[in-house]
């Protein structure tokens, strides 16, 4: 997913929870295995162990998403991993900072993807190797192995809008 993207969907999923209201910020976190105490809510892929995102509470209050993992994975990985820490944002304010029963009953509010933490893993090898994407701007629907820039025009096979090429920069 694109960076620039992905920070305007943060953004926009913060102020639609009032988040952005009342001091809350968004930032990206660099990715590392160890966190700090007052961290809250950190996200860490399931399968890697590398962290995704994490909820800063004090002494500043933010948002924070690993930029490489913003880059290597889909819009609903990263969407994912922002309503994730939202629902830990709501929940620390009520006495649960892990994800106990508070946190779950805020994420399924939230609609956050049921698996341990993300979706998929954090830094995939395979979407590494792969510098192109191809992304329906109309339904979101994503093809991220694409090897070679493609020489003609894709179209979605859902709703038939042509396809938006990416280049992640990654060198295969």
């Amino acid at each position: 997913m694109d960076v620039r993207e992905a920070k305007k969907m943060a953004l926009t999923l913060m102020d639609n929870y009032g988040l952005l209201q009342n001091g809350w910020k968004f930032k990206w976190a660099r990715p590392k295995r160890t966190i700090a105490e007052e961290t809250v809510g950190a996200n860490r892929s399931y399968k890697t162990g590398f962290l995704a995102g994490l909820c800063v509470t004090a002494p500043i209050k933010e948002i924070r998403v690993v930029k490489k993992y913003a880059r290597l994975n889909t819009f609903w990985d990263v969407r994912g991993v922002i309503l994730h820490e939202i629902a830990h944002v709501y929940a620390t304010g009520r006495g649960d900072d892990g994800h106990g029963e508070i946190w779950q009953e805020f994420a399924i509010k939230l609609g956050v993807p049921s698996t341990p933490y993300t979706p998929d893993t954090s830094i995939r090898a395979e979407i590494a190797r792969h510098r192109y994407s191809l992304t329906c701007p109309e339904c979101l629907w994503s093809d991220d192995k694409i090897y070679r820039r493609p020489r003609r025009s894709y179209f979605c096979p859902n709703d038939g809008a042509e396809l938006a090429l990416i280049d992640r920069g990654i060198d295969g």
